[in-house]
C-alpha cells in the first residue's frame, strides 16, 4: 500500500474516531457540570436541614450517609411515598439538565457519522470516476486511437497506473508508426526488386524461346547463351545483395571484429578491382601508413570498400584515377576513396545511399544497391559515411570510425 493511501485510511479509521471520542467526552463533561452542581447543592441543603433539626448528629455521619452508593429499603420506601421511584429523579432540575448532554452526544455522533460517510462517499465517487476514465481510455486504445494523452501528477496508485498507461500508449504509438513505416519500406523494396528482376527474367525468357527455334544460326545461339549467363549472374548478384541487406536490417549478422591492418584491407580491395580498373584504363593507387589498424570485421569491411571502389571506377573515364587513402588521429580513423570521374549532381547527391537509386550517369548493369549495402555495413560497425562531389571534377567518399 502506498504512503498517501496509507495515510488516508489512517485518518479515516483511526484519527477521526479518536477525535470523535475526545470531542464527545469533552462535550459530555462540560454538559454534566450543571447536573453535578445542582446535585451538590441539593445534598448541601439536605445536610444543612438535618444539621439544624438534629444538632446531635455529627457532620461526619451526615457526609457518610450522603456519600453511600446504595440506599436502604426504608429510604426507598420513604421516597416512594412521595412519588419518587428508582427510574425518577429526586430533583427534577437534574433530570432536565441530564437531557442536554444526552442530546449533545447523540447529535455529535450523528454529525461525525455523516462526516465519515461523506468522506467515504467522496472517495468512492472519485475512485469510480477515475476507473471510468481508465475504462474509456482503454476502449479508445482498442479502437486504435493512440493520440490520446492521459497524464496525472497526483499521488496514489490510480494516478501511477494512469501515468503507466500513458507511457504504454506512447510506446504503442511509436511501435505502430515504426510498423507502418516498415510496411511502406517493404512495399517499396518489393516493388523495386520486382522491377529489377523483371527485365533480366523477361530477356532470359525471350532468348530461351529463340533458342528453341530449329533454324537459329549457331553464332546467334552462342550470343544468346552468353546473354543468358550474364543475366543470371546479374540476378544472382542482386539476390545476394538483397539477402545481405536483409540480414543487416534484421540484426542477424554477427560481426567478428578485431584490430586489422588497414593497409592490408585497402590492398585487398585494390586487388579485387584491379582487373576492372585496367580494362577501363583507370589508375588505381593505395596510400596508407603501415601502422594504422581498424577495429572491424575484415570480410564485411572489404566488401564495403570494394563496393565504393567499383562505383568510383565505373564513373571514371579512361586516363582517370581512383585513390584509396587512410589517415588516423586521436579521435578517429578516416578512409577516403576519391575519383576523377564525372561527379554527381547536387540534387542527386543526398540520395546516392538509398536502395535502388541510380544517378543519371549509372550504367545499364547498375542496380543501385552497392552503396546502400556499404552504408549499412559501415554504420553497423559504429562508423559513418558521407560523400562530396562536383560535376566534372569527381567524387570523394569519406568513412570515419571512432577509436575505442
Amino acid at each position: 500500500m502506498s504512503k498517501p493511501r496509507h495515510l488516508q485510511w489512517l485518518c479515516l479509521f483511526v484519527l477521526l474516531p479518536l477525535l470523535f471520542s475526545l470531542a464527545a467526552a469533552a462535550l459530555l463533561t462540560a454538559a454534566l457540570r450543571p447536573v453535578q452542581r445542582s446535585e451538590n447543592e441539593t445534598l448541601a441543603a439536605v445536610a444543612q436541614t438535618v444539621r439544624e433539626k438534629y444538632p446531635l448528629v455529627s457532620e461526619e455521619e451526615i457526609i457518610a450517609a450522603l456519600s453511600r452508593k446504595t440506599a436502604s429499603a426504608e429510604g426507598s420506601d420513604l421516597l416512594k411515598r412521595y412519588g419518587i421511584r428508582e427510574t425518577s429523579w429526586a430533583v427534577e432540575e437534574n433530570r432536565q439538565n441530564a437531557v442536554i448532554p444526552a442530546a449533545a452526544g447523540a447529535g455529535s455522533c450523528t454529525v461525525v457519522c455523516w462526516c465519515m460517510g461523506g468522506v467515504l462517499w467522496l472517495y468512492a465517487r472519485r475512485s469510480r470516476k477515475k476507473t471510468r476514465q481508465l475504462t474509456e481510455y482503454f476502449s479508445a486504445l482498442n479502437r486504435g486511437e493512440y493520440d490520446l494523452k492521459v497524464q496525472s501528477n497526483e499521488e496514489g496508485e490510480q494516478s501511477r497506473l494512469q501515468n503507466e498507461i500513458y507511457k504504454t500508449t506512447v510506446a504503442l504509438r511509436e511501435q505502430s508508426r515504426l510498423a507502418k513505416s516498415a510496411k511502406e519500406e517493404l512495399k517499396t523494396a518489393i516493388s523495386d526488386i520486382s522491377h529489377q528482376l523483371k527485365t533480366p527474367l523477361t530477356s532470359i525468357g525471350i532468348m530461351l524461346d529463340s533458342l528453341l527455334e530449329e533454324d537459329l544460326p549457331p553464332d546467334l545461339q552462342k550470343d544468346y547463351l552468353w546473354e543468358i549467363r550474364s543475366a543470371t549472374e546479374h540476378i544472382g548478384f542482386l539476390v545476394q545483395a538483397l539477402l545481405k541487406l536483409s540480414r543487416l536490417d534484421a540484426d542477424s549478422v554477427e560481426f567478428r571484429r578485431k584490430d586489422e591492418a588497414l593497409l592490408g584491407l585497402l590492398r585487398a580491395c585494390a586487388g579485387k578491382t584491379e582487373v576492372m580498373a585496367e580494362l577501363k584504363g583507370v589508375e588505381l593507387s593505395v596510400d596508407c601508413p603501415p601502422d594504422i589498424t581498424l577495429y572491424c570485421d575484415k570480410k564485411w569491411m572489404e566488401e564495403a570498400l570494394t563496393n565504393i571502389a567499383k562505383n568510383c571506377i565505373e564513373h571514371t573515364e579512361a586516363g582517370g584515377a581512383v585513390r584509396l587513402k587512410a589517415e588516423q588521429n586521436h579521435a578517429y580513423t578516416e578512409i577516403r576513396i576519391s575519383d576523377t570521374g564525372c561527379g554527381i549532381a547536387p540534387d542527386e547527391l543526398p540520395h546516392i545511399f538509398e536502395r535502388f537509386y541510380k544517378t543519371r550517369h549509372s550504367g545499364e548493369s547498375s542496380v543501385g544497391i552497392g552503396l546502400a549495402l556499404t552504408k549499412a555495413i559501415v554504420e553497423k560497425q559504429n562508423g559513418s559515411i558521407g560523400a562530396e562531389s562536383a560535376v566534372g571534377e569527381g567524387s570523394v567518399f569519406t568513412l570515419r570510425f571512432p577509436r575505442l
